[in-house]
Formats: C-alpha cells, structure tokens, sequence
C-alpha cells in the first residue's frame, strides 16, 4: 500500500509509515473533531446535503454496492484545515470510520478490505478515491484519474449529485477490472 502522507510504498501492517513517520495515532489527532458515523453509505460531516440529495446519493451507493459481493461503498463530504490531507482523511476514516447500514453496525467490514471511499473536499473542491486493502495494488492511478474525471466537472459546477453518480457509474468497471487483477494474482 502507499503511505497517504508521502505516497511511499509500506507494508499494509506497518505500525508507521518508515519513510515520513506517519501512523494512525498521529492521524488521530489531526481528525478526532470530525464525526465517525457514516450512515447508510454517506458521511456528511461538511453539512451540505439536504433531505433529497441524501437520500438520492444513498440510493446510488446502495445500487452500485449490489453488483460486487462484499463492498462497502462509502461518500464523504468534508472540508479540511490547511493541515489535513485528502489521502490522510480517507485512510483515516477507512480505519476509524463507524460503518453503519440502517441500525446494523458492519462488523464484518471491520478491517475495510472491502471498502470503497469517494471523498469529496468542499472548501478545496478536491476529490478522492480511498480504497481498502482488497483493492489496493490492484486500481491504477491513470484509471482512478479517469474515474475521478468523470464527475469533477459537476461537482465543480456544484451539481454534487451529479458529480458523484457519474463516478459511481465510472467506479463500477475499474472496481471489476480491480476483481479480476486480485483474482488473477491469487492464482499465480
């Protein structure tokens, strides 16, 4: 896996990054004020969703889930300080993220091998894709530029809806491509 400080390559059970010195602990400290919960797929800790695009977004996460066994898609909203990183955000809330589909605690997803986060910075207009450790190694970074492309452009016109579902819909051959490369090296 790459260290989401300085994108060094390290060992996906190393304590600290060896190359800058990153670890969860410090991480912690950089985002224990935002919110743990995500719920039924989004995590809105920037409060910019009303009722409707909640519920639309939940619907498109909850569509793109069903066509892979065993992910965990995840949205969130959030706007960082000066000091905090898109990269460092998403491995942090892949790794102390509450993932929650209705009441039901995903326990089985507890480690986030499965798991997929589009992160979205609203002060920066930055995106970002967090993977797990399932399909880390596995996304290329042309492709995961690709996938980001696709709704950039309407999420920078603030048509955040939009945006993100044409990353969904863009998201679903690189998460297959990602499968068949996973399946392929475990055959090797």
């Amino acid at each position: 896996m790459k260290c989401p400080e300085c994108l060094e390559k390290i060992h996906d059970h190393a304590e600290e990054c060896p190359h800058c010195g990153m670890s969860l602990e410090r991480l912690h400290s950089l985002y224990e004020d935002i919110s743990l919960a995500v719920n039924d797929g989004i995590h809105d800790v920037a409060g910019i969703l009303k009722l409707d695009t909640r519920k639309r977004l939940k619907a498109a996460v909850k569509l793109c889930e069903k066509q892979f066994i065993g992910l965990n898609l995840a949205i969130s909203f959030v706007a960082l300080r000066d000091n905090q990183s898109l990269e460092s955000y998403g491995f942090w809330l892949m790794n102390h993220g509450e993932f929650h589909r209705g009441s039901v605690w995903q326990s089985e997803l507890e480690d986030g091998r499965g798991r997929v986060i589009l992160l979205v910075d609203v002060e920066a207009k930055r995106i970002g894709l967090s993977y797990g450790y399932y399909f880390d190694g596995h996304i290329k970074e042309k492709e995961n530029f690709e996938v980001l492309s696709s709704g950039h452009a309407s999420l920078l016109e603030g048509s955040i809806v939009e945006g993100c579902e044409q990353i969904l819909v863009s998201l679903k051959p690189l998460l297959k491509r990602a499968i068949t490369r996973s399946r392929k090296e475990v055959r090797s």
